[in-house]
């Protein structure tokens, strides 16, 4: 945990927050808006099934990591 980004101090943050920025900026999130929305709508499906959910472990920590990774 403690090499991710969001647990670095300065120089080391700064550095990466500087890299990732470019691809989060206002344009790029809307171009990807319909792709993120069906990321949503692929984890949201079986829990809609289920009829309950952990939003941290079901929504919060996947959907970052799918779109980042994607």
């Amino acid at each position: 945990m403690v090499k991710q980004m969001l647990f670095m101090d300065a120089p080391d943050h700064t550095r990466l927050r500087s890299l990732a920025s470019n691809s989060f900026t206002p344009a790029r999130v809307e171009a990807l808006r319909s792709h993120i929305r069906e990321i949503l709508d692929n984890l949201l499906e079986p829990l809609l099934k289920a009829g309950e959910m952990d939003v941290i472990a079901d929504l919060a920590a996947p959907l970052p990591a799918i779109v980042t990774a994607r």
